[in-house]
């Protein structure tokens, strides 16, 4: 039937008291058209609608087609009318909305399927709109509606509201809800505040514009619309896109993040994923979020590290002018950056590639610093710097390999240098030239003042000062007698180390090499050459030490550690280009400006890698001022030596050194010892140890 109305509404009544309105039995078809219209459906029917502003009841197994509405809303009230069933005629059930039509549809489990351009209000639960490029209403709290379509807009939502998308290109205007995305490569915006993405699939984008909204995707594409918004991302293998001033928590692994200037990024056990922060954010990683990589573009971040094995590097120049902070047991964390703040926790292991990093709290911690002028003030850690300089350590307990050495007043230091000085006798007063450096390098200067106290007080003991003492007999650490003493020319600058002067040329090596057989026939020590390195047990070079100022001529830094000599004590002679050797009867070398021996001064310097302090006689080689009365090893140093490597030599080598030595005879008349008065300063004044452990 054709029914051509107007304005037919319920709540008037006809001559005999009936209500006003069309209503349809069962079976029944019609197309009606005009506007304002009540128009009652029921079961079998199938019904067009033609006009606007029109009142519509429908129900199960019914079929509504809604059209022409022309801005005018038709009011749907259905229920359970969903698609599947069928009309008389054989129509599909459910209700139709034809393109740019309004309705407001009432009820629950309906089945809607709208056109381009439709605007619809659905109040429910359970409903569905099939609807492209049209927009969808939910005028209730709680309802839970699933569109499906492309180019959709969920226009209003409420509190508690539920919205799947089944398409692409979606947009929902929702706060306090849930939407839910039902299959793969989906695209949709979620515009509000304190919503869930509750279900997404492989492949699918979802942006965010509001604050406080949590995405539970993997394999999909997050991103944040606006700036100093709030999202939680669960799940795996997901690229996210953040904002400036976002705050940003991942949960999950595999994923890509790229985060914004400002604002925070928390981990939550997350793992192997990978970041890029920008600036001036604060990054917080909880414990149990591992594997994780950093890619630190930006700068004046904020890190708080309490996970494991994550990695911080940059594209540039690395991890640069950052705050980290690593929590207690926090291990294998990697870092590359320069001009860090690191805070330390305890027991945690850690490596910094980088320069100026400055490294402060914690206890018992491993460090691996690879750079240079980086401070650590920690307690009893096992610090290692190497592939610079200038490194500093401060703290109570701590074992170093490598960098320059900050010794506290109570020489708590583990691996220490042991500084000792050889010293030109025609200066007045020689300069305490390894504690000037300290100095000057903003380092304490205690362990070089030491060496230097010891010095004159063998001086003062060997001179029959009253009331001196001569210093103890060891010094820094013994080597381990059981097996070769490695020992190398230096070819680069050692790590750390003051002064260093150039590597001893061909033509000078054999007095240094005649020095080391001097002493192993005289200990029992074999000594064997290697390719210059870090691991090299003694390394010998030029230092800087200018005599003809300072009166230094030799220094030896030892390193020990618990009374054993670690890998990169090093030996400086005083460099020939300061105070040239000339060569004199039998090809030896003679230093023209101190009249020391080079091969007298490699002697006494080797006397003290292996343990030897300075010695109160003046025979010895050992004394701190060298002349014609030591040239070579006494009989003391045999017996000096003899106690501290008992096992490692016997009789019939004391007997053989005793012979050498009455063969040899010096070249040069010997001399006063004292330091004390400029008169009598005619010998050199070798270095005394700064022992520190």
């Amino acid at each position: 039937d054709n029914i051509h109305g107007g304005n037919d509404a319920a709540g008037a009544t006809t001559a005999n008291g009936q209500n006003a309105g069309i209503i349809l039995d069962a079976n029944t078809q019609a197309t009606v058209s005009g506007g304002g219209d009540t128009i009652t459906e029921n079961a079998g029917d199938s019904l067009v609608v033609t006009g606007g502003g029109n009142t519509i009841y429908t129900g199960p197994d019914e079929a509504l087609e809604v059209s022409g509405t022309n801005g005018s809303y038709d009011n749907i009230h259905g229920g359970d009318d969903a698609a599947g069933a069928t009309t008389a005629n054989g129509q599909n059930a459910g209700i139709i909305l034809d393109a740019n039509t309004q309705a407001t549809v009432s009820g629950s489990g309906d089945t809607i399927t709208g056109g381009a351009g439709d605007s619809l209000i659905i109040n429910g639960v359970n409903d569905t709109a099939n609807i492209s490029s049209g927009t969808v209403n939910l005028n209730e709290n709680n309802e839970v509606v699933t569109i499906i379509g492309s180019n959709d807009t969920l226009g209003a939502a409420w509190t508690g509201d539920t919205v799947g998308f089944t398409g692409t290109n979606d947009t929902a205007n929702i706060s306090s809800g849930t939407v839910n995305l039902n299959e793969n490569n989906e695209n949709a915006t979620i515009i509000g505040n304190n919503d869930t993405l509750g279900t997404a699939w492989t492949g699918d984008t979802v942006g965010f514009t509001g604050t406080n909204d949590t995405a539970n995707i993997s394999s999909g594409t997050v991103n944040l619309n606006e700036d100093n918004e709030n999202v939680t991302v669960i799940g795996d293998y997901d690229t996210v896109t953040g904002s400036t001033d976002a705050f940003l928590t991942v949960e999950g692994a595999n994923d890509t993040i790229t985060n914004g200037n400002g604002g925070k990024l928390t981990l939550e056990s997350a793992s192997n994923d990978s970041f890029t922060p920008g600036s001036n954010a604060t990054i917080d990683i909880a414990a149990g979020s591992n594997n994780n990589r950093f890619n630190m573009e930006g700068t004046g971040d904020a890190i708080i590290d309490d996970g494991s094995n994550n990695t911080f590097n940059g594209t540039i120049a690395g991890a640069n002018d950052e705050t980290f902070t690593f929590g207690d047991n926090s291990s294998h964390n990697v870092v590359t950056g320069s001009n860090l703040v690191v805070h330390l926790g305890n027991n945690l292991s850690l490596t910094v590639t980088g320069s100026h990093d400055i490294f402060t709290g914690g206890d018992g911690d491993t460090l691996n610093i690879i750079g240079s002028n980086d401070t650590v003030d920690t307690n009893h850690a096992h610090v290692t710097f190497s592939g610079g300089s200038n490194d500093k350590i401060a703290g109570a307990g701590d074992e170093q390999n490598g960098g320059v050495y900050t010794y506290t007043t109570t020489y708590v230091t583990t691996y220490t240098y042991t500084v000792f000085y050889g010293l030109d006798a025609d200066i007045t007063k020689p300069m305490n030239v390894i504690g000037q450096y300290d100095l000057s390098h903003g380092l304490s200067a205690n362990a070089a003042d030491h060496a230097w106290s010891l010095n004159e007080q063998a001086i003062d003991a060997g001179t029959g000062e009253p009331g001196a003492v001569a210093p103890s007999l060891l010094v820094g650490g013994l080597v381990d007698d059981r097996r070769p003493v490695t020992w190398s020319f230096a070819e680069t600058p050692p790590q750390g180390v003051p002064l260093y002067g150039g590597t001893i040329e061909g033509a000078y090596q054999a007095a240094v090499e005649q020095a080391l057989d001097t002493w192993s026939k005289a200990a029992g020590i074999d000594f064997e050459q290697v390719a210059d390195s870090a691991a090299s047990d003694i390394r010998i070079g030029w230092g800087n030490l200018d005599t003809a100022d300072t009166g230094v001529v030799g220094v030896t830094l030892l390193k020990t550690d618990a009374g054993v000599l670690r890998p990169g004590t090093v030996i400086e002679l005083e460099n020939p280009q300061q105070d040239p050797l000339m060569q004199a009867s039998g090809e030896t070398f003679t230093y023209a400006g101190s009249q020391v021996g080079l091969q007298q001064l490699a002697l006494h310097e080797i006397g003290h890698a292996l343990g030897l302090a300075e010695s109160a006689d003046p025979t010895s080689i050992m004394y701190p001022l060298l002349g014609s009365h030591n040239k070579t090893l006494s009989a003391s140093d045999i017996a000096d030596i003899a106690s501290l490597y008992p096992t490692a030599r016997d009789a019939s080598v004391t007997s053989s050194m005793i012979q050498a030595m009455a063969s040899f005879t010096g070249t040069s008349a010997p001399i006063d010892t004292s330091v004390s008065s400029p008169q009598n300063n005619a010998e050199q004044l070798l270095s005394v140890p700064a022992h520190t452990s």
